[in-house]
C-alpha cells in the first residue's frame, strides 16, 4: 500500500485475506474502513483507479482479520460484537448481521471449519 493510499483509506493492521485475483483488507482506527482490490494489474498507487473494487466504512473493525469462506466475507464491528456478512465481490449485505456473544473488549476475529 503506498503512502498517498495510506492517506486515503488508513493503515492496514488486520491480516488481508485473498482468493480469486481479490484481496481484502481492513485499515485503520480513525478510518475503520474495508476494501477489496483486484489484484490483476494493480501496481503502484491504485487510489481512485478501478483496481480497488469497493469499499465500505459502515460496521468493520480496526484490528481483526476478515474471515472469507466460500463466497462470503465476515468481519466484527468495532466494539459492538455484530457479526456482518457480505458477499465478497459485491460487498452486498447477507442476511443481516449477528450479535456475537463474546466479550469485544479485546480484539477477536471470525474463525470457520468444515466437517
Amino acid at each position: 500500500m503506498t503512502s498517498r493510499m495510506a492517506k486515503s483509506f488508513g493503515n492496514v493492521v488486520a491480516t488481508p485475506v485473498s482468493a480469486d485475483g481479490m484481496l481484502f483488507a481492513g485499515s485503520s482506527y480513525e478510518k475503520r474502513s474495508l476494501l477489496a482490490i483486484r489484484l490483476d494489474r494493480a501496481k503502484g498507487d491504485i487510489t481512485g483507479s478501478d483496481r480497488v473494487a469497493w469499499s465500505r466504512s459502515r460496521g468493520t473493525r480496526y484490528v481483526p482479520s476478515p474471515l472469507l469462506y466460500g463466497d462470503s466475507l465476515y468481519f466484527l464491528t468495532h466494539y459492538q460484537g455484530i457479526l456482518t456478512r457480505v458477499t465478497a465481490k459485491t460487498v452486498r449485505d447477507q442476511f443481516g448481521s449477528a450479535a456475537s456473544a463474546t466479550s469485544m473488549r479485546h480484539p477477536s476475529q471470525p474463525a470457520a471449519a468444515s466437517m
